[in-house]
């Protein structure tokens, strides 16, 4: 019987010690902020340690990367002259507004606000899949994949515009010293820079490749 006494007693010991100064969340929250955009919203939950942790404590985020979900934390003190040092968890969740599409895209099509909005939602499920917010956005970006409506748009759904589209009449520069000679031919293929893409003489109906430099330009070298 003294043994069962002793067990409950020892499970229960971290329970009762579970708590925290009003101070701890706010900590937390500070060092969650620090990885995250500044608009965002955040709520710390179910901070557990084994020990009260004073006001007067320093708190440092140990994982994850951003502080999203279930984190750990270091938290160090003195007490009475002495370094205390101890461990803890805490489930954090944060808000901000994000990039998501408002209606179903196309694959290819251009991301822009005829099709996409700003609505707040919680990151941790987007931070392996990257998300943007306000003022992050990349100009001239088109869907990769087609995307349906109110989901979230990231670096896996959404790819750069093409400097070169397919069907596009496209410069054909050759340069040579201070001679610079220009020809229209016809981008058979979509591409970017440095991308090597089919072109066509409108005169002769010749297909040759040629490595794209700017928009609307490409390089026989």
């Amino acid at each position: 019987m003294k043994y069962l006494v002793l067990f409950l007693v020892l499970t229960c010991i971290p329970r009762l010690a579970l708590g925290h100064s009003p101070d701890l969340t706010e900590k937390l929250k500070k060092a969650v902020m620090e990885e995250l955009p500044k608009n965002t919203k955040i709520q710390v939950e179910d901070v557990q340690s084994r020990v009260n942790i004073p006001s007067t404590a320093q708190v440092n985020l140990l994982s994850p990367h951003p502080g999203v979900g279930n984190v750990s934390f270091e938290a160090r003190w003195k007490e009475r002259g002495f370094p205390r040092k101890v461990f803890g968890s805490a489930h954090v969740r944060a808000f901000a507004p994000v990039w998501v599409a408002r209606t179903i895209v196309r694959h290819g099509d251009a991301l822009d606000s005829t099709n996409t909005s700003f609505e707040v939602r919680e990151l941790s499920p987007y931070l392996t899949t990257g998300y943007f917010i306000q003022g992050e956005i990349t100009p001239a970006l088109r869907a990769h994949g087609t995307l349906r409506a109110g989901v979230v748009l990231g670096a896996n759904n959404s790819q750069p515009a093409l400097l070169i589209q397919p069907g596009q009449a496209v410069d054909l520069v050759h340069q040579a010293g201070g001679l610079r000679i220009v020809a229209k031919v016809k981008a058979l293929e979509g591409g970017n820079t440095n991308h090597w893409v089919r072109v066509e003489n409108p005169s002769s109906k010749k297909i040759f490749l040629a490595r794209v430099t700017a928009p609307g330009e490409v390089k026989l070298r």
